[in-house]
């Protein structure tokens, strides 16, 4: 289940980055990066990485019910741990913050 849950996540991040954010002006954005970069001070994960740490993620997320039950005030806590991971895996060239700020927005719009 966990490596769907990866390819789902991934087929999303990929087609928000594609068809909201910068996929009209840079196609080459949404490919897999393959090489390590660093935004400014903050250093993200290597590429070989970024599978491994994505499917233990998604795991912890299936172990707490995709926050289904989560409580009102660990939920908020909980989202900001999820988008600091997602976004830590950057795993396209371009977009990657921007898209998981619309990930974690349709998760806090439906608590």
């Amino acid at each position: 289940m966990t490596g769907q849950m990866m390819a789902v996540y991934l087929v999303i991040l990929k087609s928000i980055v594609l068809h909201y954010l910068v996929g009209d002006i840079d196609p080459f954005a949404v490919h897999y990066r393959r090489e390590s970069i660093d935004k400014g001070p903050t250093i993200v994960e290597n590429p070989a990485g970024i599978a491994r740490r994505l499917k233990k993620l998604l795991a912890q997320l299936k172990d707490e019910s995709v926050l289904k039950h989560t409580a009102e005030q660990n939920f908020l806590s909980r989202i900001a741990n999820y988008f600091a991971e997602l976004n830590y895996l950057h795993p396209f060239r371009e977009g990657n913050g921007r898209a998981t700020t619309r990930v974690c927005s349709s998760a806090l719009s439906c608590k």
